[in-house]
């Protein structure tokens, strides 16, 4: 496009037009807050809480938890840590990763004992971890 003079008002207000719009787009595009990290902020029980199994015997469903950010928005490929911390039994996995649903998961074996279990799920940064309660019943595999 070619203008008659630099100094038309015309082409002034086409290049401040231009320059507003495309100053809009890139605000719409960052959510309006470029210098924003997104971290976890976040983590909730899923399933698999309140679950009961017998001695020796694996939970039939896993234990699932979900984490969001900041924003209340899933996150991806954000390491979840599993711990036992009461009642024994064993984990198939002492870390997993959310998935595009922001959801990881651990599937629980019961010790041998019976009683109750509990199993933590943490995410560096966040302050509060979910605690799974399972209860174990005498019974199951030796």
């Amino acid at each position: 496009m070619t203008f008659a003079s630099s100094g038309s008002s015309a082409a002034k207000r086409l290049v401040a037009s231009t320059i507003l719009a495309v100053a809009l787009i890139l605000v719409a595009c960052t959510g309006g807050t470029p210098t924003e990290s997104v971290v976890p902020s976040a983590i909730g029980i899923v399933t698999g809480n309140g679950q009961s199994a017998q001695t020796g015997a694996a939970l039939v469903n896993p234990l699932v938890v979900e984490v969001l950010d900041q924003n209340a928005t899933v996150m991806q490929n954000v390491t979840v840590n599993w711990t036992i911390v009461t009642g024994g039994g064993s984990l198939n996995t002492t870390a997993s990763l959310t998935d595009a649903a922001g959801h990881a998961s651990a599937r629980y074996t019961a010790g041998p004992v019976a009683g109750t279990a509990t199993i933590r799920a943490a995410v560096s940064g966040i302050p509060n971890p979910v605690v799974f309660m399972v209860t174990v019943t005498p019974g199951g595999a030796s």
